[in-house]
């Protein structure tokens, strides 16, 4: 946090406005924005939605090329890149997961779309050059698009190719190594019936971030995707989409830094180094410096409380076989960093029956993929020895074949009546087969304990009704009943290492399944053209799912939905001739059944920790969204966006709450409902994890003529995110987050060219970060329970009812995160023709 000492709230306004001074409004408007919001193509100002649209004009004078940009623009949406550019989680009105993506069947809660499809899994290496625009959706929206739609969706929306032979070509070099290369070619195959369009694009980045033990750059990016769309219309009553595209990703080493047990400041206990390392009967240090381990530390802290901050001197990641102090061995991971290829096709077809205005919709989406991720699990250069065929002892190293499919039928009334209507079919389908990636087998990798299949069948039926009650005043009403079932199975041998199938293997099979009917009611008066008031009231649920056998070992094998009532108001507003656009949506949401992390060590045998999700309790969540657009005089615009958030936990109880509160004592589950062990696990009042309470953005343009031929096109932007804590404890935060950003160049009839910088504060706040086990100083087994303290745990907990619940014997915690990619410059060449 480089301007720790400014406001930052306002600090990317002073700095835009300075550029010039206002000048006096202009004679033409803001232009339209047409969105689907709503599965239907409606005007932005007449969609009773609270939706953030972003077209390609905008997306390219703002610089947004990645979901990170995006979301720093749009109000009540957060998005922490946790590891390098895979498992995303997108943040939206508060509600979080900090397993999402991380553990199978544990959703975000937002779910991700293309042209409507549901697309299940990361986005970060999505090609926004081929984008015609981006929606962010937000409020439950799972009556029309569908499951995981719990706080919103974000629907891409690619490209059509024209009437038209067109294309472009964009070149860019930037610092760190970063290149690009994109190219867009549509032609007309049959006049007005069909046309196809063909993109691709080439992206690498070289990092700049180094490993300490191996000298090299981490957080290295590359991929390569082409994408296909043809439009087919044979006649006025039929249309026809097909999109196809195709990702490679090879990125490096992920840049994760561990900020290790000795750096906790608070909650004092005996989960701390202070009580590890030494042996109780005769002191000596039970630790191996050759092995990476340190000398115990006479540090009693649990946590660590306030601020963390960047230290990306602090990299030491094994992630290669290494020799050092004389000793050689074998340790790094089988596989390190994230490798992907990655089809996916959508296919759109609408007829209009026999010219009457019905229309009966089919929209089918395929995707097949495998990818490979691997790190260095500890975070440290701490040596856990594997064997010379499978691997170290805390790797993460896996590989994921997935395949899904998805079917929707829609049957729709005409549009333009009073009274319209739709209702509709959808199924869904998944399959992920997941195996261990090892020194034997780096590439294709096994099944053994690290190895599982999972599922997914999502089967829906779902309906609108609308009703203009008056010219001005309309009520709709939309339903969803969807069913889910989710499968897990868990392999206890290994196969051979070239095996491909799972017959012969033990495995115990868990299955779950979930029906919940999801109404929503909106209504929306037009006070006059231009002005529209409406008030949303529904219902949200999150799909629970499969903790697996780790869950089972404590009784919690599976977790339940988490469910929401959620109620908004908004106000869409165009004045002075549609120069000036206010938009603005309050909401209060109440949810039950809060899914959150709880910790635990790996079955005996296993290579990492394992974390499971569990139901907490309630969380309330209130907040305000503005957003505020303007064309100025003299060729320039303004946009200001603004979100609060204030998302707290109602009730709920934490097993590690306890631990920190009670002195480092083990959760007692027997004694659930004493009220000493109830006072010290309650989170209630505690903010939800990953949520700042203020985002808020300032964006200045000017377009300006210099000739008949060339114009100068600049764009200042800044943006805002208040802090947010790492976990459930509220002790831990990322801190605050202020970017500036800056676009000059010329733009001609086919040529533009712009130089850029980013990020030019060099802000280097985290964007988060997971309390992680530091296996340095080592383990708390009965012989190993003392440290530079001097002093040994009780055998009990100091509760009215004695029991064995003594102290907690776990390994000591610190805190892992990823880093912010820091200032950087660059230009871009683009020719269209």
């Amino acid at each position: 946090m480089k301007i720790s000492n400014l406001n930052r709230n306002l600090l990317a306004g002073a700095i835009a406005v300075a550029l010039s001074p206002l000048p006096a409004f202009a004679a033409d408007g803001l232009d339209e924005v047409i969105v689907t919001a709503r599965r239907t193509n409606e005007s932005l100002q007449e969609t009773p939605v609270a939706v953030s649209a972003f077209t390609r004009e905008a997306m390219a004078t703002k610089g947004i090329q990645d979901i990170n940009q995006l979301a720093a623009f749009t109000p009540g949406f957060s998005f922490s890149q946790a590891f390098g550019r895979q498992t995303d989680r997108p943040v939206v009105r508060g509600q979080s997961n900090i397993l999402a993506g991380v553990q199978f069947g544990v959703e975000s809660g937002t779910a991700y779309f293309i042209d409507g499809v549901y697309y299940n899994g990361d986005i970060q290496s999505l090609d926004f050059d081929s984008l015609e625009r981006v929606e962010v959706i937000k409020g439950p929206q799972s009556a029309l698009y569908g499951r995981n739609t719990y706080a919103g969706a974000i629907n891409f929306i690619t490209r059509d190719p024209g009437n038209e032979t067109d294309g472009s070509i964009k070149v860019g070099f930037g610092s760190h190594g970063k290149s690009d290369i994109s190219g867009s070619f549509s032609m007309p195959i049959i006049a007005d019936k069909l046309a196809i369009r063909i993109n691709g694009k080439h992206h690498e980045y070289g990092g700049e971030f180094t490993n300490s033990l191996t000298g090299k750059k981490v957080g290295t990016e590359q991929d390569t995707s082409v994408s296909s769309t043809i439009v087919f219309t044979p006649s006025e009553n039929f249309k026809a989409r097909l999109y196809t595209s195709y990702r490679k990703q090879d990125d490096g080493p992920l840049a994760l830094v561990l900020q290790g047990a000795n750096f906790n400041n608070c909650k004092p206990g005996f989960r701390s180094t202070g009580y590890r390392g030494q042996s109780l009967a005769t002191g000596a240090s039970t630790l191996s410096a050759a092995g990476g381990q340190l000398t115990p530390l006479n540090n009693t802290n649990q946590y660590f409380c306030g601020t963390v901050q960047a230290r990306p001197q602090d990299i030491a990641l094994n992630t290669e076989a290494l020799s050092a102090n004389g000793f050689n061995f074998l340790d790094g991971t089988a596989f390190d960093g994230i490798a992907a290829r990655d089809f996916f096709g959508s296919l759109a077809m609408t007829w209009n029956l026999e010219g009457t205005g019905w229309t009966l919709s089919s929209l089918t989406g395929y995707r097949r993929k495998y990818d490979l991720f691997g790190s260095d699990s500890d975070h440290s250069a701490v040596s856990l020895f594997g064997s010379a065929t499978s691997e170290p002892l805390f790797a993460n190293t896996n590989r994921n074949n997935t395949s899904e499919w998805s079917q929707e039928f829609k049957l729709s009334s005409p549009a333009d009546r009073s009274m319209r209507g739709a209702v509709g079919f959808y199924h869904y389908h998944n399959d992920d087969r997941e195996k261990d990636l090892t020194f034997a087998q780096p590439y294709y990798g096994v099944y053994n304990a690290n190895g599982n299949v999972t599922g997914i069948v999502n089967k829906a039926v779902f309906a609108l009704l609308a009703v203009d009650i008056t010219p001005t005043l309309t009520a709709s009403f939309e339903v969803r009943n969807a069913k889910e079932e989710k499968k897990r199975i868990e392999f206890a041998s290994a196969a051979s290492p070239n095996a491909n199938v799972i017959d012969g293997l033990a495995f115990n099979p868990i299955k779950v399944s979930y029906n919940k009917t999801t109404p929503r009611l909106t209504v929306d008066w037009k006070v006059r053209d231009g002005l529209m008031v409406y008030a949303v009231a529904a219902k949200g649920a999150k799909p629970g799912g499969i903790n697996g056998s780790a869950g089972v070992s404590i009784g919690k094998g599976t977790y339940t939905m988490e469910t929401s009532n959620n109620f908004e108001l908004g106000v869409k507003s165009s004045w002075l001739d549609n120069r000036l656009r206010a938009n603005f949506s309050v909401y209060n949401t109440k949810a039950k059944d809060v899914q959150v992390t709880q910790a635990l060590p790996a079955a005996s045998g296993g290579t990492a920790v394992t974390s499971i999700a569990v139901n907490q309790g309630g969380a309330k969540i209130k907040g305000f969204e503005a957003d505020i657009q303007a064309v100025l005089g003299a060729g320039f615009t303004a946009q200001y966006t603004l979100s609060f958030t204030d998302s707290k936990f109602s009730s709920g109880c934490d097993d590690f709450e306890y631990v920190l509160n009670s002195g480092g004592y083990a959760y007692p589950a027997a004694l659930a409902a004493d009220p000493t062990v109830q006072g010290l696990c309650s989170i209630a009042g505690n903010r939800l994890p990953l949520v700042p309470k203020v985002q808020s953005s300032l964006s200045l343009t000017y377009d300006r003529a210099i000739n008949d031929n060339w114009s100068f096109v600049g764009s200042t932007t800044g943006t805002y995110e208040s802090s947010k804590f790492v976990q459930v404890h509220n002790l831990a935060e990322t801190g605050t987050t202020t970017e500036i950003g800056l676009r000059l160049g010329l733009r001609s009839e086919h040529w533009s060219i712009t130089a850029y910088g980013r990020n030019l504060t060099d802000e280097d706040s985290i964007p988060m970060a997971t309390r992680w086990f530091d296996l340095r100083y080592g383990t708390c087994s009965a012989a190993q329970c003392r440290g530079p303290a001097g002093i040994t745990p009780a055998a009990t907990s100091p509760l009215s009812t004695p029991a064995a619940y003594g102290a907690d014997r776990g390994t000591v915690r610190g805190l892992f995160y990823g880093l912010r990619k820091g200032r950087s410059f660059g230009i871009d060449v683009r020719y269209d023709f």
